[in-house]
């Protein structure tokens, strides 16, 4: 598991709008696979990431973490991951 935020994001990064709604689209698909959230707390989330603000991400599954990180940095995000090795210890990335 690891955590994933979003603290700056850069602005007019992606050019076209239609290339925008297919990457929010596909934030949304990819993030309900490596989230165990509500259906709010996945809009809230979309919101956020819509009106460019800050967001943290915990828990993301290993295998999905990747395709997260691609989708959030696409739309203009400056991600840091932090990874969690076992309990206790983290490793910053």
């Amino acid at each position: 598991m690891a955590s994933l935020s979003v603290s700056q994001w850069k602005a007019g990064h992606i050019g076209s709008t239609g290339w925008r709604e297919h990457a929010r689209k596909e934030l949304a698909r990819r993030l309900r696979q490596a989230l165990q959230v509500s259906p709010s707390d996945l809009k809230r989330i979309l919101r956020n990431v819509r009106l460019h603000q800050e967001i943290v991400l915990n828990n993301v599954s290993d295998e999905h973490l990747e395709g997260v990180r691609q989708m959030l940095q696409e739309l203009g995000g400056e991600v840091v991951i932090t990874s969690f090795e076992r309990p206790g210890a983290w490793r910053r990335t």
